[in-house]
């Protein structure tokens, strides 16, 4: 089996804190509209969560002009919503009534109504519909993958060596990507700040694979961490470790590096997401970008040496 480790924080969803001015680390054309759009349902969840980003000719192109980004799941349809931190940002959380379903549609549509309730332009420009912008008609598909199950081992197990293995086995066919995902946070008995960071591992598609808890957390040497990872999570991994991971997405977030050598560490908690994605289908009139559904299961282990 092919595991290609990385300590890294994710690229993933809504950008809370620590955000840069950089473009997203996904290739972005310079001429023509590009979108980059990502949704993800975790396990038992009925509520699928979606986040875009649109660029024109390589640079952010927020909605303007009455002109929204519309989710449509069968007879279900949002609007996204517009994140503070960036202009050209739109989250939102979209009900999945059949649990079968495996494709999202994002098209950017005209909705002066709905773009006056949120105000999203001057209020002295509120009675002012300019009409479609250049952009409506522009449209994605997002494509779940076959849903994933944990079947082991149990959540809640507490292991006390680096060396011991978690052996995980899980459920479903292969798509187009599969990632192990934790966020881990430390506690240290001299130590009055915790510890918290992102792991993330490249795995194969294959329904078992053994991680070991030293390769999770280092005994020493530096690694990326969000400095006070918080209340910030991964937009996707369970992706939403109910709300424990909330940040850093879409390629913005900048990384800290501190030293594991220097920490006394006590307990840990891992919070173990299982990833699978599928790559959607652009519309004609999308150059390029990025348009990625997954699903997710997850669990928590605890480590305590």
């Amino acid at each position: 089996m092919n595991v290609t480790p990385a300590l890294s924080a994710l690229s993933l969803i809504t950008c809370l804190a620590g955000c840069s001015e950089s473009v997203p680390d996904i290739e972005i054309p310079d001429t023509g509209v590009a979108i980059i759009v990502e949704t993800s349902l975790a396990k038992g969840d009925t509520d699928a969560s979606v986040a875009a980003a649109v660029y024109d000719s390589g640079q952010p192109a927020p909605m303007i002009g009455g002109n929204v980004l519309e989710v449509t799941s069968e007879s279900v349809t949002v609007i996204l919503s517009g994140i503070d931190e960036r202009d050209n940002f739109y989250s939102g959380q979209i009900g999945i009534p059949n649990p079968d379903t495996d494709t999202i549609n994002i098209a950017i549509v005209h909705r002066p109504q709905e773009t006056r309730q949120e105000r999203w332009y001057p209020t002295e420009d509120i009675l002012v519909d300019p009409g479609p912008g250049e952009l409506e008609g522009f449209e994605a598909t997002l494509l779940l993958p076959t849903a994933i199950e944990i079947t082991a081992p149990q959540p809640g197990l507490t292991y006390s060596s680096r060396d011991d293995i978690i052996p995980l086995e899980w459920t479903g066919s292969p798509a187009d990507d599969f990632k192990l995902v934790t966020y881990n946070r430390c506690r240290s008995t001299t130590d009055s700040d915790d510890l918290s960071w992102v792991y993330a591992s490249q795995m194969d598609d294959d329904q078992q694979e053994n991680i070991r808890i030293g390769d999770i957390i280092p005994a020493t040497g530096a690694l990326e961490t969000s400095a006070n990872l918080g209340g910030v999570v991964t937009g996707f991994v369970q992706f939403f470790i109910e709300a424990t991971l909330s940040a850093a997405t879409l390629g913005l977030y900048e990384p800290t590096e501190i030293n594991f050598d220097k920490f006394i560490l006590d307990s840990c908690t891992i919070q173990l997401s299982l990833v699978r994605q599928r790559e959607g289908q652009f519309g004609e009139d999308f150059s390029g970008g990025s348009i990625t559904g997954s699903r997710s299961d997850n669990l928590q282990v605890e480590y305590r040496p």
